[in-house]
């Protein structure tokens, strides 16, 4: 369930990106059906990325996108991390074994007390 809340929201995140560069709201987006597409070289490399609306999107909503050719526009995207990208801030608690988690509870107040009486030594 997670995993798709996830999903759901990394999908409205896009959403509201794409709607800043298209000029229309959230609701009118709503209002087409569409892809994203990549224009890549022979060996796959990304050079850009592109949105095709489908025929059945609404025309009004169309015409309010400047630069929409064919139904298709250019978009600028941010880029998807690497499956090796790292996060500082991603929790990766669960790579750690059950008695290890608890080690920066057990050495802060130490390095706390070590911290404290440097300072105090320094007065």
């Amino acid at each position: 369930m997670i995993n798709k809340e996830l999903e759901s929201t990394n999908e409205e995140n896009l959403a509201r990106y794409i709607v800043q560069q298209l000029g229309i709201t959230y609701e009118e987006l709503q209002e087409t059906s569409y892809t994203l597409e990549e224009h890549e070289s022979k060996s796959g490399l990304v050079y850009s990325r592109y949105i095709r609306f489908d025929e059945t999107s609404s025309k009004e909503v169309l015409d309010k996108i400047i630069g929409l050719q064919n139904n298709d526009i250019d978009i600028n995207l941010p880029d998807e991390p690497d499956e090796d990208y790292y996060d500082p801030n991603e929790d990766r608690s669960h790579l750690l074994m059950s008695d290890e988690i608890d080690i920066p509870l057990k050495i802060m107040p130490q390095i706390a007390e070590e911290e404290r009486c440097k300072r105090d030594e320094g007065k």
